[in-house]
């Protein structure tokens, strides 16, 4: 029976609803089926690329960063040419290529200390390298102060939370940077303009360039940086790049600041909301001490968490025979 005969069989809208959802669950497996081969597509022709690139360049050292598309079959060819090592910037289990092409590597870094233990389980050995910054941007300029906080970033629901909370309670210039929705995401444009319209009236609703981001740290008079709620260990690069523009920082607490800075003498964490705000109106009423930490912040920065340092810490740890 043709699908054009149903109709004197079935009821006509209970047709037309059966025939709409029917398309509508065959199209959807169809495009993420199609979606997914083009992706793979991709990921294919970048690695015969990276195979081929090593070929014709014949270096000394390669660096992969995150590693999330470098296959298995990739890296250990790479390994044949030359020593090869991997820098993953996010966290590492999550990605199956890392897992299964880490082997291979003749060193592997992660930022996030949690990842050593995990990657160990698959016969991985990773050291620690937290993040660094670009020095070449990140650097502190003669400029008036403009804003008293400003925080720059994608808003996951922790940082939606704990911002809300300042602004409702806090008579402050407070300024966000970053695209948090379009207009074609009716449910996100939505919820800003309806459960978030304080945060709204501060966002700045697109993306800009780490020279923009830059001036915007040296401008305000406090940095506010708010982790992901994915690790309680790891430390994102706007830790090191707030600091790199002499920028105070308020953050939270976290177990690897306390190895890498002097905590109260060259950033300040908290523990709470409540603990954030009262830390902002004390940090704002004392001016010298807030500008004082936030040199010491600087000087700590430039001297060891450059990228530069952490080439050369990977270096220093390798074995290049």
């Amino acid at each position: 029976m043709s699908v054009s005969e149903w109709p004197n069989v079935w009821d006509t809208t209970l047709l037309q609803k059966f025939k709409l959802g029917f398309w509508r669950k065959t199209s959807r497996k169809s495009f993420e089926r199609a979606r997914l081969q083009v992706i793979d597509d991709i990921v294919s022709k970048y690695n015969q690329r990276v195979v081929g690139e090593i070929k014709k360049f014949d270096p000394d050292i390669t660096l992969f960063l995150k590693g999330s598309i470098i296959q298995p079959e990739t890296a250990l060819e790479v390994s044949d040419h030359c020593t090869n090592i991997l820098w993953c910037y996010d966290k590492a289990i999550y990605y199956p290529n890392v897992v299964e092409a880490g082997e291979y590597y003749d060193r592997v870094f992660v930022v996030d200390p949690s990842d050593i233990p995990d990657l160990r389980n698959y016969g991985i050995e990773a050291e620690l390298l937290p993040f660094g910054f670009d020095s070449d941007i990140y650097s502190p300029h003669d400029t008036k102060f403009k804003r008293d906080i400003c925080f720059v970033g994608r808003l996951y629901e922790n940082r939606l939370r704990i911002l809300k909370s300042v602004i409702e309670n806090e008579a402050l210039n407070v300024e966000i940077w970053g695209q948090q929705y379009t207009r074609k995401n009716i449910p996100k444009y939505l919820m800003y303009k309806a459960f978030y319209n304080n945060i709204d009236r501060s966002l700045h609703n697109y993306n800009i360039d780490h020279n923009d981001i830059n001036s915007i740290y040296t401008s305000s008079r406090i940095g506010l940086n708010i982790q992901r709620g994915t690790s309680k260990r790891a430390v994102n690069p706007r830790t090191f790049e707030l600091l790199g523009s002499e920028c105070f920082q308020l953050v939270d607490e976290n177990e690897l600041l306390s190895e890498l800075f002097e905590i109260g003498e060259e950033i300040v964490t908290y523990s709470d909301e409540t603990d954030l705000r009262e830390k902002i109106r004390y940090y704002l009423q004392n001016e010298a001490e807030r500008k004082a930490i936030a040199q010491k912040g600087r000087e700590a920065v430039h001297k060891s968490h450059t990228f530069l340092e952490r080439a050369k810490t990977m270096l220093s740890r390798t074995d290049l025979n």
